[in-house]
């Protein structure tokens, strides 16, 4: 291999470097919208707050009524 080769092997992915930024996307998968089956409401519940504190930081989030 060249030197030239294993330079940029080594330049497109280095161990050392942080995860990049997602900007503004969502973190998971948002919840099933809520069908109103009463059964299902607690789960429902908890996968949306599961969501909603991976994603409390966001824009989406913090604009309430947007």
């Amino acid at each position: 291999m060249s030197a030239e080769a294993a330079t940029m092997i080594m330049t497109q992915n280095p161990s050392d470097a942080p995860a990049p930024l997602n900007g503004n996307s969502l973190l998971g998968s948002p919840p099933k919208p809520f069908d109103e089956n009463r059964d299902i409401a607690k789960e429902f519940m908890h996968s949306y707050k599961r969501w909603w504190r991976l994603n409390n930081e966001k824009a989406a989030f913090t604009i309430l009524y947007k």
